[in-house]
């Protein structure tokens, strides 16, 4: 890692500002655009290992990694037991706090990276109404410079355009994900994978390897996908929170995009403890539905929730006067939502606006 000298820091930091947050609005897909911003803050803020994430907003968990330096071992320990235990609960409560900027780390995170030489670390927090969009952690050798204020100004003044730039690069794929049908489902069914106690692979099907490898980002080396993390981190939430009856369901879900452009729904459940005590997560695979990606793709164009309700009762086939009598309002209003979510959409009509966001399988890939 070379320092920026000091002369030329103000001229550095001035254009990583701009060229990372001419990025954030260029529509990239969400792959181009973590490594754009990598390329961009690495003018300013020289790193030894960088890993910058997306994640699904609704349940506040990470779901794809681009890294660079990051060791494999280290990589491996972090997505199936430090995140999962330690991490995903922080990251999710400095987002609802507001927090944008820190050095923050679980003490088993920071132990990991002090284990591999990377005991130096800056943490961007990209997030809006305190959901999670991501999460970047720049990383910098133990005992070597670390990180000043002017890095977190930097950082600080980046942040609200990146948590757009990531919500916006979730609805397209690259060219050459179109190409390959983007998350067109093409009769694919649901795999199965399930793992130990430690993270490590019983058994999987075929269906379920091929998801994976979608879903993993291959300039790691990665063996396990971060989304798979994300997953048992949200079951490990469910099987710990108070109260559940004996009979209930201890299970959990997320939505992730894979390299082919392709959405996915990971489900995770925890089997009958075997003869030793330990219970295997056994996690479910499949494209994602019609209906889901609807939900999904409204809250990425930023609907509000009555837009999402009078768009629900289009899509059943109810009138403009039948929604204006339902929900007490008039039809001017009915007007008024459909044209604001069309204008957040791109698209012209009330036609054009359902297929884009519940029937057309490949439009996320072509939004505007």
């Amino acid at each position: 890692m070379t320092p920026v000298p000091r002369s030329s820091a103000a001229k550095a930091f001035r254009e990583a500002y701009a060229g990372a947050k001419r990025a954030c609005y260029a529509g990239l897909d969400a792959l181009t655009l973590r490594e754009e911003l990598a390329r961009r803050i690495a003018r300013a803020v020289p790193v030894d290992a960088c890993a910058l994430s997306v994640a699904d907003p609704e349940v506040g968990v990470l779901t794809h990694t681009v890294a660079a330096g990051v060791p494999p071992a280290y990589t491996r320990e972090f997505v199936l037991e430090v995140y999962p235990e330690h991490e995903a609960s922080l990251l999710v409560a400095l987002a609802r706090s507001g927090v944008r900027v820190t050095s923050a780390v679980s003490p088993e995170c920071d132990r990991l990276a002090r284990r591999h030489g990377l005991g130096r670390n800056l943490r961007l927090v990209p997030s809006v109404g305190g959901a999670l969009w991501g999460a970047i952690c720049l990383m910098r050798e133990t005992g070597g410079r670390g990180f000043d204020d002017a890095d977190r100004r930097l950082l600080a003044r980046l942040a609200p355009h990146i948590a757009r730039g990531f919500r916006s690069a979730l609805l397209r794929a690259s060219p050459t994900d179109a190409a390959r049908g983007g998350d067109r489902a093409d009769g694919a069914g649901t795999g199965v994978v399930v793992y130990d106690g430690r993270g490590r692979v019983v058994l999987r099907d075929r269906q379920a390897a091929r998801y994976l490898d979608d879903l993993g980002d291959p300039s790691r080396g990665e063996v396990v996908p971060t989304a798979v993390g994300g997953v048992l981190a949200r079951l490990r939430w469910t099987h710990r929170r108070p109260g559940p009856r004996e009979d209930e369901p201890l299970d959990a879900a997320l939505r992730a995009r894979g390299r082919s452009g392709r959405w996915y729904t990971l489900r995770a459940s925890l089997a009958e403890p075997n003869a030793a005590g330990e219970a295997y997560s056994v996690v479910t695979i499949g494209p994602i539905g019609l209906a889901e990606r609807a939900g999904l793709l409204a809250r990425l164009y930023g609907l509000t929730p009555r837009e999402r309700e009078v768009l629900r009762r289009l899509a059943r086939g109810e009138s403009s006067k039948q929604i204006a009598a339902a929900l007490g309002i008039s039809i001017h209003t009915v007007q008024d939502f459909v044209d604001g979510a069309c204008a957040k959409v791109g698209v012209r009509g009330r036609k054009a606006l359902l297929a884009k966001i519940f029937f057309d399988a490949g439009a996320a890939g072509d939004a505007a």
